[in-house]
């Protein structure tokens, strides 16, 4: 016998092994290929689901935000939205 061994496959996590199959489908079919995907995906599960699903899950991360940022946070994100529809009003108007 011989002391030569076989190479030792290189190992591939979870992560690399998803990336290189990403990159790969990309390659095959293009990046319109996840948009339309995505597309399809959020199509259906839309139509699975009710109004009041929505909503709540709209409440929880809501609830979520607030906890980790304070109510604060959306009275800032509000008035800077209200500043913003004002300016583009204006834009509008002027030109």
């Amino acid at each position: 016998m011989s002391d030569e061994r076989a190479p030792e496959k290189e190992t591939m996590t979870t992560r690399e092994a998803g990336r290189r199959g990403g990159l790969r489908t990309k390659e095959r079919h293009g990046s319109e290929f996840y948009r339309q995907i995505g597309k399809r995906g959020g199509q259906t599960l839309a139509s699975r689901r009710t109004r009041e699903y929505w909503a709540e899950i709209g409440r929880l991360g809501g609830n979520t935000v607030k906890q980790k940022y304070g109510s604060e946070y959306f009275r800032e994100i509000g008035r800077r939205g209200r500043e913003a529809r004002r300016r583009r009003q204006a834009e509008q108007k002027s030109g």
